[in-house]
């Protein structure tokens, strides 16, 4: 049976791959190979190589490249590539016995070129074949061409420096008009890797560079490109970014520039938020080492109060040398929003939106996973899930919800997005924790010892006498004796909403309920009102 997908291996060689002769192949006391270079053509095809071996023999899933970072790993220093996996080579079997074993590797049509090496082992001994598909001179492609090309492919992009993510290696996003790449690895000029710096790339700066491409999850990447060319940016912003309160307020960028004046421009999704209030240039002295020195200017701009949650705006700020020549850099605002303080039902009212941030407070229902606070959110008026509660505010779930101590039935206060999973309304974010009240445990005998007053106790009894009416007034009883229930509602309310009837108690059932101490002309009662937490039904 045909076994795709051997390993992803990509080589530095696949760009110093010497000639295209067959090389004469090796031989070992117990294997032998018919070619250690092998070659597919552009138009896709199969090719085939004999395997001559005196025992067992298998191509090595672990083996060490001393050119490629690990792809899977993504740890640039082990340059280990463990049981990767190509999108484009297949082959018919992986191990094989002693003797003659015909090996049959195939691949479908590709525009351009693409190599991987095999390690082929038997006892203590390897031999590698190298495999090629058509010619690896880099393609001229846009953005967009990567992204929908084959991995392994080489090709040489232009585009703006968007953002760097690593400075040592040299990570960092590659834009152009038609989508954005992730170069993971930039070689300097002598072809060495951990010297980006060396380079002077900025944001803002035209680049070109040649890489192969490869899919690491769902990010598109050249892996360690060779840079052929960087245009220094005319505009660079001096200033930080900022975070502004929900108040907003007003902030100054220093911007440096060389060229025709400096122009900023607010998107016009963001205007009715942000507006620039004031442009203030100061030209550069010249000198005997700089004769053209940058110019600079400090641009005020204005953000208005937000009444909504979280969100993230920006200005783009351009200079033009002449009509071949101009720069744009993207200076991004982010703004504290209010977070809204609502019902459920109220917030399930609300637009599917990942900033804007809700106070929602109710019982705990139905806690399935007690590692990343995953529950059910009920109060007075309907009921959410949570999906996932986290001690404070992060961008992706810590599992930190063990640490709060929250059980089932307990009040929970947390703050989250609108966010919804195929149609299903969820509190996301993950949300994040405000504050609980937890509840007592108590038998009805240690309740009825308990002095009145706002600790709330988790009972446990079997229903029976339950008046007439939607208040869920009944008797409580266990193994300790007897109390009165003074109303019961399905989530914690100031005051009784009539719901008692949507729990569905019926004398004989065991409920677990929590309340307060309280008391009415000297006899003790469950108040509050008391709320449902779970129901048994009546043992057989």
């Amino acid at each position: 049976m045909k076994l795709k997908n051997i390993f992803l291996a990509l080589l530095a060689s696949a760009f110093v791959f010497v000639g295209c002769e067959e090389a004469a192949p090796e031989t070992l006391n117990n294997i032998e190979l018919s070619d250690t270079y092998l070659s597919i053509s552009e138009t896709g095809g199969n090719i085939e190589l004999t395997i001559t071996a005196t025992e067992d023999w298998k191509i090595d899933t672990t083996y060490t490249q001393d050119v490629w970072p690990n792809v899977n790993t993504r740890d640039k220093d082990t340059k280990e590539i463990t049981k990767c996996v190509p999108s484009w080579l297949a082959a018919d079997k992986m191990s094989g016995s002693a003797g003659d074993t015909k090996l049959t590797f195939s691949a479908e049509e590709v525009a351009g070129g693409r190599e991987l090496e095999l390690k082929i082992v038997v006892g203590n001994n390897s031999q590698f074949v190298k495999i090629r598909q058509g010619s690896l001179e880099a393609v001229q492609a846009s953005c967009a061409d990567v992204i929908a090309g084959p991995d392994g492919k080489t090709y040489r992009v232009k585009g703006v420096c968007t953002a760097i993510a690593n400075t040592t290696y040299g990570n960092w996003y590659l834009t152009d008009d038609t989508g954005e790449v992730y170069i993971y690895g930039t070689l300097d000029k002598k072809g060495a890797e951990k010297n980006f710096s060396s380079l002077g790339i900025e944001v803002g700066d035209i680049i070109t560079v040649e890489g192969p491409k490869t899919t690491y999850g769902s990010t598109i990447e050249l892996v360690n490109v060779t840079v052929l060319n960087i245009t220094k940016s005319l505009v660079k912003v001096i200033s930080k970014e900022q975070t502004l309160p929900k108040e907003g307020g007003e902030l100054e960028v220093t911007v440096a520039y060389k060229g025709k004046g400096l122009f900023p421009s607010v998107p016009e999704e963001y205007r009715s938020w942000i507006s620039v209030s004031e442009v203030r240039q100061v030209l550069g002295v010249p000198s005997k080492i700089e004769q053209n020195p940058a110019d600079t200017a400090f641009v005020k701009i204005a953000v208005a109060a937000n009444a909504a949650g979280d969100k993230v705006g920006s200005i783009t700020f351009s200079s033009m040398l002449n009509s071949k020549s101009s720069s744009d850099v993207t200076y991004n605002i982010t703004q504290e929003g209010a977070i809204v303080e609502c019902t459920i039902a109220e917030f399930l009212e609300k637009p599917v939106d990942n900033l804007a941030l809700y106070k929602l407070t109710g019982k705990v229902h139905d806690l399935y996973n007690t590692t990343y606070g995953n529950f059910y959110l009920v109060d007075g008026t309907d009921t959410v899930q949570v999906y996932g509660l986290t001690k404070e505010k992060v961008a992706s779930n810590d599992k930190s919800f063990k640490e709060l101590g929250i059980v089932e039935g307990d009040i929970v206060t947390l703050i989250g997005t609108r966010a919804d999973y195929k149609g299903t309304a969820q509190v996301g974010g993950p949300a994040y924790y405000v504050s609980h009240t937890g509840s007592t445990v108590a038998t009805v005998a240690e309740f009825l010892a308990a002095s009145t007053g706002d600790t709330y106790y988790k009972l446990t009894g079997t229903v029976s006498n339950i008046k007439t009416g939607n208040y869920g007034n009944f008797d409580l009883t266990d193994a300790t004796g007897t109390v009165y229930v003074y109303g019961l509602t399905v989530a914690p309310v100031a005051k009784n909403d009539q719901s008692f009837p949507k729990i569905g108690l019926k004398e004989g059932d065991t409920v677990t309920i929590v309340g307060k101490r309280a008391d009415y002309k000297g006899t003790a009662q469950v108040g509050g009102p008391a709320y449902h937490v779970k129901t048994a039904p009546p043992a057989e």
